[in-house]
């Protein structure tokens, strides 16, 4: 079993703009993964934060915010 590496991205390798950034990264993956298992996590970035905060203003609970984080 190949060992496993925990890679967490930000939310800006996502964005629009960054289209060689991301293609960078899967490049990197492919690569990285003919010797381990990456585990990828991704952030939100800005995006996520902004959605958030609208929540928070409007009144949602923690909960709430926990899944809108995660579904962004």
């Amino acid at each position: 079993m190949k060992k496993r590496i925990v890679i967490k991205l930000s939310g800006r390798v996502f964005a629009m703009d960054n289209v060689k950034l991301l293609k960078d990264w899967a490049e990197f993956l492919v690569n990285i993964s003919k010797v381990c298992q990456p585990i990828i996590i991704a952030g939100g970035g800005n995006i996520a934060r902004h959605y958030i905060n609208h929540a928070r203003s409007s009144g949602a609970d923690e909960s709430t915010l926990d899944e809108l984080g995660i579904e962004i």
